[in-house]
């Protein structure tokens, strides 16, 4: 059964759903299964659709793999403990353990109690079926850890609550010198905007809780929401219809709405209720594409839980849906069997070969009350003949002196079911470097070098090599990007980027400080002069030069807090900081 929404109203650029007309159609009857042993809990298991597993925490605190098929989408074994990687998981966090991956590869990413304190620990696969689980440098006081996306072929992040700063911070997996504060938000982590080098998390901005983007390499922060909803719940994927990003949030409790990155700027797409009026609330909302189109796997439910960990969690008897984000076609269906009265939660997306599939959790009863199921989403399989290229680069360097050649080699596989003809891999030069070789397919024009490698077939792979001359700075930022004649579903996995270290040259004599006042009802200034904002937002600054920032709230308005580089500065209004990098900082007014 199919429900289509016929009356709209459109504010802005938006379209906004009102109500619904039941139409028959292309939703089939509801293919829903326990896949659990019934007898055992099965909690809030991650599923990483690269190495077909899935990884959860039983309530004694021990950390299992297990195998999913990705055929059928069965478990193996269905009471999910086929490798125990780890023990004593710290259960009072948020979250459970989490999927991360390093150009491409998965590992798993926990928090365990050291002493009074939280650590974050890393589970790696060593060798086929045997994994060993470490703790994280300089971890301690860190959790609720959530990785880079599966798409991303870039060197893995996670990123994390730190207790100590009452922040969300970053860093390049094992490499603690490279840990950064992102914003002020209280330990709720963030996620990775897919196919881009950005996180999204929450803040309040003007007393309602947005999402902001903040790119790893820059640091500055966008603001992608807006509105007077509050925010809560985020997931970002690849929408194959605008070739961009989208995300999915919840407004308030009973509302998604669907957020378009458009040319760089972000913009309010779609939002919409579950057409079912018994269960109004929603949850854990998850965004997928499938055959060129987008879906939400979401939770409805009827009753809210005031006294759940995550704001406005729903409880009680639930239903898992589907929608559609097009809302020139609406599309929306119930996917969960009918007539269960049980509490449903975390729906997660899983590819298989006949389909998409949804898993999620069932909490029934006092004696065994976690099960696992999995719901068909009735989509079909992938249609045959699409390509899929994805590039990343191998055996790279983390540093490298400057005057010395750094080699990447290229590497490109084509993951989907059809022939990709005029792959073409493209890299522009870094500002801080010139051109030293490649392959004999590639040419250098116009500062970019192009490498030609014809037709590849589904299912193969292919290398290149580019040799780059660094000729000044500290950090060389090279990035690698394929394309072909075919439309793709998903673009997010056809660039990497490599990050490397630059040493043995002079150090930068001035670092660049820019300001934002968020909503604009204050000033900047510094001290020394330079920054003088609204008007002089950037200025220039010798590097170890001290400087302090002075926020100031316009009349009827008021400071807030600082972020981003000021971020241990708080709610006073005077920030200092050492101008020793390139700095983005913000003031938040209201």
């Amino acid at each position: 059964m199919k429900l289509k929404l016929t009356k709209t109203l459109t504010v802005g650029a938006a379209t906004v759903l009102l109500f619904p007309a039941l139409v028959m159609g292309q939703c089939l009857p509801p293919n829903d299964v326990l896949i659990s042993d019934p007898t055992q809990d099965f909690v809030d298991p991650e599923f990483d659709p690269v190495g077909n597993q899935l990884v959860w925490a039983d309530f004694s605190g021990n950390v299992w793999i297990a195998d999913v098929d990705p055929v059928t989408g069965d478990g193996t074994p269905n009471d999910g403990k086929g490798t125990l990687v780890d023990t004593n998981f710290l259960r009072e966090t948020i979250n459970g353990p989490e999927w991360s991956y390093d150009r491409g590869k998965p590992y798993a990413i926990l928090t365990k109690p050291f002493f009074d304190k939280p650590q974050l620990w890393v589970a790696r696969e060593d060798t086929p079926g045997n994994w060993s689980s470490t703790a994280l440098q300089h971890s301690i006081g860190r959790f609720n850890p959530n990785g880079t996306s599966s798409s991303s072929q870039d060197e893995g992040r996670i990123v994390y609550g730190q207790r100590d700063q009452n922040a969300i911070a970053w860093r390049i997996g094992d490499k603690a010198n490279t840990e950064d504060l992102l914003l002020g938000v209280k330990g709720l982590g963030g996620r990775q905007i897919e196919g881009r080098r950005s996180w999204m998390v929450g803040d309040i901005v003007a007393g309602t809780r947005q999402i902001l983007g903040v790119d790893i390499d820059s640091g500055q922060v966008t603001q992608i929401t807006s509105g007077p909803e509050e925010k809560t719940t985020w997931h970002s994927w690849w929408a194959p219809e605008f070739n961009e990003p989208v995300i999915v949030t919840r407004h308030d409790t009973q509302t998604l709405a669907i957020y378009r990155e458009n040319g760089g700027a972000w913009t309010l797409h779609y939002t919409f209720n579950i057409p079912n009026t018994n269960f109004p609330y929603l949850s854990s909302p998850e965004g997928f594409s499938w055959n060129g189109k987008s879906y939400v796997a979401v939770v409805a439910a009827r009753a809210l839980n005031p006294n759940a960990a995550v704001p406005a969690a729903p409880t009680g008897p639930s239903q898992i849906w589907i929608a559609g984000i097009d809302p020139a076609d609406p599309f929306f269906c119930k996917i969960s069997a009918p007539g269960r009265l049980s509490n449903l939660s975390d729906p997660e997306v899983f590819p298989t070969d006949n389909g998409p599939v949804v898993f999620y959790s069932e909490i029934i009863g006092k004696t065994y009350p976690w099960r696992l199921r999995r719901a068909d989403t009735g989509l079909g399989p992938r249609a045959p003949g699409v390509p899929d290229l994805a590039v990343q680069t191998i055996g790279a360097v983390d540093s490298i002196e400057l005057g010395n050649v750094l080699s990447h080699t290229v590497l490109v596989i084509n993951n989907g079911t059809g022939l990709a003809t005029g792959v073409v891999v493209e890299n522009v030069l870094p500002a801080n470097a010139s051109f030293d070789s490649a392959s004999p397919s590639c040419t250098l024009a116009a500062g970019k070098v192009s490498c030609a490698l014809g037709t590849l077939a589904a299912g193969a792979e292919t290398t290149i090599d580019i040799s780059l001359l660094p000729n000044s700075g500290d950090i060389l930022l090279n990035t690698a990007t394929v394309s072909a004649n075919e439309i793709e579903d998903s673009l997010a996995d056809n660039s990497s980027t490599e990050e490397t270290e630059l040493t043995g040259g002079p150090a930068p004599s001035t670092y660049r400080l820019n300001v934002v006042p968020f909503n604009g009802q204050g000033s900047i200034v510094s001290t020394p002069e330079g920054i003088d904002c609204p008007g002089a937002c950037t200025a220039d600054f010798t590097n170890g030069q001290a400087v302090v920032l002075t926020a100031t709230p316009d009349a009827g308005s008021m400071f807030v807090k600082w972020f981003g580089a000021c971020i241990s500065a708080g709610s006073n209004p005077d920030c200092s900081l050492n101008m020793n990098k390139d700095r983005w900082a913000y003031a938040a007014f209201q």
